[in-house]
């Protein structure tokens, strides 16, 4: 396994493919597609999310830049995905992780958790 907080990979251009949330067990995944991978981004113990689709810059589902997950002062972690729609999906969560399946690779292969960026 290895260690990243989600700053240091490469969302912009990533297109948002969807999200999905399983409410019992406080889960939501985050599907994003690059052009070398296919990413998971998983929030566990969701305490939060925010979004809408106004869409102020036009359609798109590209991601414009990512910021987080960052720690917050009550607790947890904070995750932003700024579309190139203008739109913004805020997530607030105990702890996020990062599965990514290289294209040339079939299963997911690699897991990259979320670490607090700064200690």
């Amino acid at each position: 396994m290895i260690e990243h907080a989600l700053d240091e990979y490469e969302f912009h251009d990533g297109t948002f493919v969807g999200l999905s949330l399983e409410w019992e067990h406080a889960v939501t995944k985050i599907l994003i597609e690059r052009h070398d991978a296919s990413i998971v981004l998983e929030a566990k113990e969701l305490k939060g999310i925010s979004l809408r689709r106004d869409l102020p810059w036009g359609e798109s589902v590209s991601i414009k830049t990512t910021h987080g997950p960052f720690k917050l002062e009550t607790g947890g972690f904070k995750l932003t995905i700024k579309m190139q729609s203008g739109d913004q999906i805020e997530i607030e969560a105990d702890s996020f992780s990062m599965l990514v399946r290289p294209n040339a690779i079939a299963p997911l292969s690699t897991s990259l958790a979320c670490v607090d960026p700064k200690p």
